[in-house]
């Protein structure tokens, strides 16, 4: 999972919002509250309702930046968390995030100075700007290949679509071996000709690739499930992977499918 923190306050701007909606619909807010209080109450966790609702997250989000530049940034968003939905405290102050950041073993006075720098407030704009062109409306919010989850409780929905992915993946692999045995009894080898020595080639490749994906998206969900495994470079690894299978089938669906 790749934490990207942003600001809710520009997003509900954007819609015409001052507030929260949860503020705004005073039925629908009264029920959010008492959802999540059930929600902490199964979960075994302290719940205590913050005031005031919202609450400016913009000093938060910008050190959670230059946490996630290191390797304290996913404890830091946890803190801050337990801080305003368990304690009560007011995270929009300075005094708070510097407790938070003692109880995190770190010192306050550089990283707060690096959280004022130029490339801090970019970086936390760009993210802002991100979940706006993703349609993100609330937090947590959960991306899985541009399907958009909303809510603590879509995490396993989300993972659930990943396995979905390696599904689909199962049956093109499928589909393309059926494919070859199609050609093969037609007539068609890779000694044929040019056309369909590439034509093998390449699609053994991208079979080759699609198979690798298959591991790579266990190793995306294990992650996903297990925080003491989960690592950001790696998660970032394995969609990166992905995006380049995408690549090669387009190019390949082209040059061997369209141009035939």
């Amino acid at each position: 999972m790749r934490w990207r923190p942003f600001l809710l306050g520009p997003l509900f701007k954007a819609q015409g919002l001052e507030t929260s909606p949860f503020n705004i619909y005073t039925t629908k807010g009264r029920y959010m509250w008492r959802d999540l209080a059930r929600t902490c109450e199964e979960l075994g966790l302290t719940f205590r309702r913050p005031e005031p609702f919202p609450q400016n997250g913009l000093l938060a989000a910008r050190v959670a930046h230059v946490g996630f530049e290191q390797d304290w940034g996913e404890a830091f968003c946890r803190a801050v968390y337990v801080a305003e939905f368990a304690h009560g405290q007011q995270i929009g102050e300075e005094s708070v995030i510097r407790d938070l950041l003692a109880g995190l073993s770190l010192a306050a006075d550089p990283i707060l100075a690096r959280s004022r720098s130029p490339d801090i407030k970019d970086r936390l704009r760009a993210t802002t700007e991100e979940a706006e062109r993703l349609g993100i409306f609330g937090a947590p919010n959960f991306v899985v290949l541009g399907e958009l989850f909303w809510g603590n409780d879509r995490l396993e929905q989300a993972l659930r679509y990943a396995w979905i992915t390696i599904l689909c993946g199962g049956l093109f692999g499928a589909s393309k071996v059926y494919e070859w045995m199609t050609e093969v009894a037609a007539g068609h080898t890779f000694t044929s000709n040019y056309f369909f020595m590439f034509y093998f080639f390449l699609t053994a490749i991208h079979l080759f690739h699609v198979m690798c994906g298959f591991i790579v998206l266990g190793v995306l969900v294990r992650h996903l499930r297990d925080p003491a495994l989960r690592s950001q470079v790696v998660i970032e690894n394995c969609a990166a992977f992905w995006h380049l299978v995408d690549v090669l089938w387009v190019v390949i669906f082209a040059l061997l499918y369209l141009m035939r």
